[in-house]
């Protein structure tokens, strides 16, 4: 069962991920894949991007997107090591690495990294927030 949700949430970075959804295809509970999602979390597995959201009303969707601290595990997963230009998930690599490696410089830093996504379906992928403030 965890290794077919580390299946799907590698398939999904770059996506925003439902938990139902994945409760339904994994075929366990949605707290039982909160329970697991929190373990790989606090594992330093994965690390979430949550929605940005000053007002809890205006959130829009809620779903976060999951990433991976280190590509090369969750290549393994997928079991695919080809090369960068023959691979149809390049981009959501790139994301993923670009993400990560800042997330890992500036931990220290006490920053977040959020997901905004407004009503009219703009969304900008990345926004860091230090006492309440916010940059691109």
């Amino acid at each position: 069962m965890l290794l077919d949700l580390l299946k799907l949430l590698a398939s999904q970075i770059e996506k925003e991920v439902s938990l139902n959804e994945i409760s339904q295809h994994v075929l366990i509970d949605v707290k039982t894949v909160k329970r697991y999602i929190d373990l790989l979390v606090k594992s330093y597995v994965i690390f979430p991007l949550t929605p940005f959201s000053k007002n809890l009303r205006s959130e829009i969707s809620g779903k976060n997107k999951y990433y991976f601290y280190d590509t090369g595990v969750r290549n393994g997963i997928i079991n695919n090591f080809n090369r960068l230009d023959s691979r149809n998930d390049g981009g959501a690599l790139l994301e993923n690495c670009i993400i990560a490696e800042r997330l890992k410089k500036i931990h220290e830093n006490f920053y977040k990294f959020v997901l905004l996504e407004n009503i009219h379906q703009g969304k900008i992928d990345l926004i860091k927030e230090s006492q309440g403030r916010n940059t691109c």
